[in-house]
């Protein structure tokens, strides 16, 4: 059975709650009419009495103009001669067009309280052949007892609007920790949600989040395929790339057996093409274990990082020939515990970057048993004319660090930048 919206119990509310105020407001008309016609009957008996004063012309009428009033519990009832004497003790009354003969007029409501029924005035018009007319008057004040009339009348309207209420609260609070749980297995669904792992959407209680989960779905799916595309594009393109590596390694190998037969020139471009060559080796290895293909293969072990250091430093020294590099490398001995060939790699596309982007300055490479620093710095090229970003080296080494959970950060200096790989921990 579905849910009564919020919108429908916040609706319902408010018409209960109008239905409840209308609802007092009849009763108290209500009875308000019945004590009036009530009180009127009362009046009217002593207006009778009067009326027959009046026509009999009593002299002792027409010299006072007025009787003492007489006190009924909380009335006050008297007359008096002449308009002009009406209207100086009520300011508020009817005019005397408004004054019909003979018929009983209430005026001077006085509202004091929304449960407690108004004070008013009853006033008839005694007309007379000898003189001026009679006006008779009785001034009704509520006792005690009117706003308990009322309560007793609305008490059963009461009574049903605030169970009526309580069932909605109660209603409400059942939606919202309906929703609140639903929420909560949406949360968790989402959270078990990545790219690559698709999860059935669990059927949720609410229309909405079942729409929002299959949306989600969709959409990750697609995040899924263009992933899968991307490292099946990875993978194919290193498996196609390791066959002429490979290829290139092994003519490497033989052309080094005639090393000692060739010129000076002839064997330094021979070093600089096997660096190119093992760099490249190393770019495809990257990938791969970026792609997880060879991440089972790649445990983690004791390596020696300066050892690491100074092959990368050798491996990348045709990158300084013809420039004026000072290169300085402190700490020696510093081992950890990490993958030997995933860190080497980082340092060697770091070293690399550092080489490439100094033309005239120094790279310094400082090694300890928390991080490793390369910093370099050329005097003749502004930091604000330097490219920050290196390529597929940049991007390596960020995917790496990631995986590796390393600290790694790019801090710009003045003609160059510093790199600082915070090592910690290998899960």
């Amino acid at each position: 059975m579905r849910l009564f919206q919020f919108k429908t119990i916040f609706g319902f509310s408010i018409v209960l709650m109008l239905s409840l105020l209308a609802f007092v407001v009849w009763a108290a008309v209500n009875l308000y009419q019945k004590q009036v016609v009530l009180e009127a009957q009362e009046f009217s008996k002593y207006t009778t009495r009067l009326a027959s004063r009046v026509a009999i012309d009593s002299p002792s009428f027409r010299e006072t103009g007025t009787i003492e009033p007489q006190l009924y519990t909380d009335k006050k009832i008297g007359y008096l001669v002449g308009y002009a004497n009406l209207q100086l003790l009520f300011a508020n009354a009817p005019t005397l067009a408004e004054l019909a003969p003979n018929r009983i007029i209430a005026f001077g409501l006085d509202f004091t309280s929304w449960l407690k029924l108004p004070n008013y005035i009853l006033v008839q018009r005694i007309p007379s052949d000898a003189g001026e007319d009679v006006f008779a008057f009785s001034q009704i004040k509520q006792s005690n007892e009117g706003p308990f009339l009322l309560i007793e009348r609305v008490q059963p309207a009461i009574a049903v609007t605030l169970i009526c209420i309580l069932v909605l609260v109660l209603t409400a609070t059942f939606h919202i920790a309906r929703v609140n749980a639903s929420v909560a297995d949406f949360e968790v669904w989402a959270n078990q949600m990545q790219a690559g792992k698709h999860t059935a959407p669990p059927n949720f209680s609410s229309t909405k989040l079942n729409y929002m989960a299959h949306a989600i779905g969709k959409s990750l799916a697609g995040v899924t395929e263009a992933l899968e595309k991307e490292q099946s594009f990875a993978k194919f393109t290193s498996h196609e790339l390791r066959t002429p590596i490979a290829v290139l390694s092994a003519n490497m190998e033989l052309l080094d057996l005639i090393k000692k037969d060739l010129s000076p020139r002839e064997r330094t471009l021979l070093e600089n093409m096997d660096s190119a060559i093992s760099d490249m080796k190393y770019q495809m290895e990257a990938l791969l274990w970026i792609t997880t293909e060879a991440e089972s293969d790649n445990q983690p072990t004791a390596c020696n990082v300066s050892k690491l250091v100074e092959k990368s430093v050798q491996d990348n020294s045709y990158l300084a020939e013809g420039r004026n590099i000072k290169i300085e490398c402190i700490g020696e001995g510093v081992s950890i515990v990490t993958h030997p060939v995933l860190l080497q790699i980082v340092v060697n596309n770091l070293v690399r970057n550092a080489f490439q982007n100094t033309y005239s300055g120094n790279v310094y490479i400082n090694v300890s048993e928390t991080c490793l620093v390369v910093t370099n710095s050329s005097a003749d090229i502004p930091v604000e004319q330097k490219a920050m970003g290196f390529g597929l080296g940049t991007v390596i080494i960020e995917k790496l660090v990631k995986k590796l959970h390393y600290d790694y950060r790019v801090e710009p200096i003045v003609g160059g930048r510093s790199v600082t790989l915070g090592f910690a921990k290998t899960q």
